[in-house]
């Protein structure tokens, strides 16, 4: 369903322009086992839903799990009817909550479309406040939410700025992340330092997926 300008940019992004496709086939072609995947920042679902729809068709049996996590509780309301009315032939979970740091909360900013909604701790999170257009909302430990199983088979991370965060704050999970398919924001910290802090964590050098000068995005494997 498409029902917004913001969903129509993912949606293209995912099932017309195919920026994902390659890092999910590799993902499905060298488990061994159940394939375990994190969706940080799921938004409505498309990730997930082209996920379940390639397993589907390459991969047999019920042995796919999703763990999505969404930071807007409107978005994450119409994402679990999405990805339940779909019947997708996995075990999923979505959890509403923030990505980036391991505990606490932060401000969690609206913008006007879904896909830009961002966490902004700056002097500006009063101005935000006043204007009725931020909440106060928890960040999720995300290890705890998988339940730190042995590996995780991918990571599809768009979180709109908090990713640096999250490269930061789980330097365990992320040592045992086969994929890792990233959507950099160059307004909120440096890629090339990312990147070489991904680099000490067991990846190999970034494959461009998209070439965007502000909002690129990346994805690495395991050298």
């Amino acid at each position: 369903m498409i029902r917004s300008y913001s969903d129509w940019c993912s949606y293209n992004e995912i099932f017309v322009n195919d920026e994902y496709t390659v890092p999910i086939r590799d993902a499905i072609a060298s488990a061994t086992g159940p394939l375990r995947v994190l969706d940080l920042g799921a938004n409505f679902g498309y990730f997930t839903l082209k996920l379940a729809d390639m397993c589907s068709l390459e991969r047999k049996g019920n042995d796919l799990t999703v763990w999505m996590v969404e930071g807007s509780p409107a978005v994450c309301d119409e994402l679990k009817r999405r990805i339940a009315h779909s019947q997708a032939k996995m075990d999923w979970t979505v959890t509403h909550g923030l990505v980036g740091k391991r505990t606490g909360t932060a401000r969690f900013n609206f913008a006007r479309e879904d896909n830009q909604n961002f966490v902004d701790e700056s002097e500006q999170r009063g101005m935000w406040a006043r204007k009725g257009g931020a909440e106060e909302m928890s960040y999720v430990d995300v290890t705890a939410l998988a339940g730190d199983p042995p590996v995780i088979d991918l990571i599809k991370c768009d979180i709109e700025g908090s990713e640096f965060d999250f490269i930061a704050n789980y330097p365990d999970l992320l040592k045992k992340t086969a994929r890792l398919v990233i959507e950099f924001h160059t307004a909120f910290g440096s890629v090339a330092e990312a990147s070489d802090r991904l680099k000490q964590l067991g990846f190999g050098s970034g494959v461009l997926l998209r070439d965007d000068e502000k909002i690129p995005t990346f994805y690495f494997t395991r050298t």
